[in-house]
Parts: structure tokens; C-alpha cells; sequence
């Protein structure tokens, strides 16, 4: 509700966009859109409830994981992309939502800790994923457990059906997905 309807996120929203498009005359600097998100913007931790905001606060992992795709082209390749991962064989969205900058996208989705403890392998596996999947990069800041993410105004966030039950559950996936197999994959592996 605060993503599609909050009055602040709106204001916000259109401000900051209007300084990222001030950006290509540069009427506006990078700086400038920065220090207007960190100081307007509302965030959320997706990854976990934490003592304090660095990684080594982690008190529990919630099992979720927060991917940003940014600077993918504009509205169009906005719109084909996040179809592209409503429709994901293996992860089904829970949460996904145009980036406070407008030219990218944020997608939650859910991580099997039981299969793979470990968050930084399931972040490498889902970079090298999507990269050959959908042929964009994820920002590789996503691989840090307390990444904030910044909340803006999105009338079309959408979220999946399921987790607005009075029980809610998280959906299975299609296929199956080998976090390991993908991870050994992604050039960027220590």
C-alpha cells in the first residue's frame, strides 16, 4: 500500500525523476539524485530482521532476496522486462516494482536458506541467472545481506496474490533451480 498509494512516496517519486532527467542536460548531478534518495526515501531491508544496519547485524534471514536492475533503457524495456520475470519458471515474484529512478526494476523473491544457507551464493547464482537469461545485470551492491532498498511510488507494484491471504504462503516455482550449479558459473565466484 505505501508503494502504490502514499501520498509522500508520489512527491518523492516525481521529484526524484525530475533530477535524474535533469541529469542528461546536466542541469543535475549524481550527488544531487543521491543525497535526495537517502534523505527523502523510506527502505526496507528485504533480507532480514537486524540489530543494526550491517550485515553482521543480521538477527534472522527472512528468506527473501532483493534484486536491482537499474539503467535498463527506459519505459519500454522497463515493461518487457518486468514481464519477462512475472512469468520467471523459476521464481515466482513476490514483490516487483519500478525503481525510485524510474529505469529500473526491484525484484523480491524468495531464496531456499535450507538448500543453500548461504545468501552470497544464492546472490552469484541469481546474477549469473538472470544475466543469461533476460541479458541484464543486477547491481552487485544486491549481494550485501543489509541493502537498503529505497521505496518509491509504483500504481503498478505488483505483489503476488498469495501473501495477501489471511495464511499467507509463498508459491512453488515451475523448475527446479540449482543455486550451486549457477553460482560455479558466474565469473565474479571468489
Amino acid at each position: 500500500q505505501y508503494i502504490t498509494t502514499d501520498a509522500a512516496a508520489l512527491q518523492h517519486t516525481t521529484a526524484l525523476r525530475d533530477i535524474v532527467a535533469r541529469l542528461a542536460t546536466g542541469e543535475a548531478t549524481e550527488a544531487e539524485a543521491r543525497a535526495y534518495k537517502a534523505n527523502h526515501f523510506d527502505f526496507v531491508l528485504f533480507s532480514g530482521l537486524f540489530r543494526s544496519r550491517t550485515d553482521a547485524g543480521l538477527f534472522v534471514h527472512s528468506g527473501l532476496l532483493c534484486l536491482d536492475m537499474d539503467h535498463l533503457g527506459g519505459p519500454e524495456a522497463v515493461s518487457i522486462l518486468r514481464q519477462q520475470l512475472l512469468h520467471d519458471p523459476c521464481f515466482p515474484t513476490l514483490l516487483l516494482f519500478t525503481s525510485p529512478g524510474g529505469d529500473g526494476v526491484k525484484w523480491v523473491i524468495h531464496i531456499d536458506l535450507q538448500r543453500c544457507p548461504s545468501h552470497h551464493t544464492w546472490f552469484l547464482a541469481l546474477e549469473q541467472y538472470v544475466k543469461e537469461r533476460y541479458g541484464v545485470a543486477i547491481d552487485r551492491k544486491c549481494s550485501n545481506l543489509s541493502r537498503a532498498c529505497f521505496l518509491p511510488h509504483d500504481p503498478g507494484c505488483y505483489i503476488h496474490p498469495s501473501l495477501l491471504s489471511p495464511t499467507p504462503t509463498l508459491p512453488a516455482p515451475r523448475e527446479p533451480f540449482d543455486p550451486h550449479s549457477w553460482a560455479a558459473r558466474n565469473p565474479q565466484q571468489p
